[in-house]
């Protein structure tokens, strides 16, 4: 962002992220987070994947003639939520139902975590996000600092790519305490690291060190 010779007045700005926002980041498209997934899980080890699959399997056999759309993750994830009320999802009984969908949810995040397009974040690199998302943000916090005004987003996205990036800046305000920090994110969906406890809801750091658990792209 080149600002050289422009006039710039003060003005806090609030910036709302969409759905669609984390494709930017390297995260597949709802419509096609189902295949990635097979990409990344289908020879896993793993046997409660393998019980995800195979669960979708047979989803795709009792729905093949219906409005459902198992190539979306959301509907994918709304039929193993139902499952798990009703105790049954395909073959699967019981306990077993809760099992998958904890899985299904363990291979969402695994998956957006493994297509994020992670940079820097070590041997005191600014950790930041590749392509135009990473630029947005960048230049967002830019145009904070030279205005001397405050910079907050909302977003309805639970990946960390812009926890990631505004952790650069410090800690992240998620508004569930006042912490001082320069941001405020508040995450609409929830977020891949807060966790439910029995004292509420808490958020884990988005410091590199926490969250980085593979290898950056």
């Amino acid at each position: 962002m080149n600002l050289k010779g422009t006039t710039l007045a003060k003005q806090d700005v609030v910036y709302v992220l969409g759905a669609g926002a984390s494709v930017g980041t390297g995260v597949p498209a709802m419509t096609t987070f189902v295949d990635k997934m097979y990409d990344l899980f289908i020879d896993s080890d793993n046997e409660e994947f393998r019980d995800v699959f195979k669960a979708i399997a047979q989803l795709r056999q009792v729905y093949a003639n219906s409005h459902l759309d198992l190539n979306n993750i959301e509907s994918v994830l709304a039929a193993f939520d139902m499952g798990r009320l009703v105790k049954q999802l395909g073959t699967f009984r019981e306990e077993a139902t809760e099992i998958l969908y904890k899985a299904l949810v363990r291979m969402i995040i695994e998956t957006v975590e493994q297509t994020t397009w992670f940079e820097g974040g070590a041997n005191g690199n600014e950790p930041w996000i590749k392509g135009a998302y990473g630029s947005f943000v960048r230049g967002a916090i830019k145009l904070s600092e030279l205005t001397k005004s405050r910079c907050d987003f909302i977003t309805l996205n639970y990946d960390i790519s812009l926890d990631y990036c505004l952790s650069s800046t410090g800690d992240v305000d998620y508004g569930f305490e006042h912490v001082g920090a320069k941001h405020a994110l508040l995450k609409l969906h929830g977020s891949a690291n807060w966790f439910n406890t029995p004292i509420g809801i808490v958020a884990k750091s988005v410091r590199v060190s926490d969250i980085i658990k593979y290898s950056l792209k």
